[in-house]
C-alpha cells in the first residue's frame, strides 16, 4: 500500500494521460487495492463518466450532495466509479462518496458516448 496520504493515480483515456489525487480515506485505500483496472465508462447526463467496479468498496468516506468539475466519486448502490466533467449544479441524491479529483485538464472525458479509460496507481 502506497503509504502516501494522498495516493496519486493516472487515468488513461483513449491515448491521453491524467493524474488526480485521492483523499486519504479507508474508502479511497479500498479503492486502490482494485487497481490496475480497465473500465469502459458511459455518459450520464453530458456531465459525468461512470463505470461499474468490480466489486463493492468501503463507504467510509466523505458523502457529498454537490459536486465540482474533476471530482471523482463512488456511486454505492450502483458500485460505480464516477468522473464529473461538466457541471450542471444539479444536488446529488444520497450515496454518493468523494473519492478524490482530477488534476489535470478534464476535457479528455467530455466526449460523446462511452470511452476506455485505464487507472493505476502511482508510486
Amino acid at each position: 500500500m502506497n503509504a502516501s496520504r494522498n495516493p496519486k493515480i493516472r487515468i488513461t483515456v483513449n491515448k491521453f494521460e491524467v493524474k488526480a489525487t485521492l483523499n486519504d480515506t479507508e474508502m479511497s485505500h479500498d479503492f486502490i487495492s482494485l487497481l490496475p483496472l480497465e473500465l469502459r465508462m458511459k455518459d450520464l447526463f453530458c456531465r459525468e463518466k461512470f463505470a461499474n467496479l468490480p466489486r463493492s468498496i468501503s463507504k467510509k468516506g466523505t458523502q457529498i450532495q454537490n459536486y465540482e468539475v474533476g471530482d471523482i466519486a463512488y456511486w454505492a448502490p450502483g458500485e460505480d466509479i464516477t468522473i464529473f466533467y461538466r457541471q450542471d449544479t444539479q444536488k446529488m441524491e444520497e450515496g454518493l462518496y468523494k473519492l478524490g479529483k482530477v488534476l489535470d485538464d478534464i476535457a479528455p472525458f467530455d466526449t460523446p458516448g462511452s470511452i476506455p479509460v485505464k487507472v493505476e496507481l502511482l508510486s
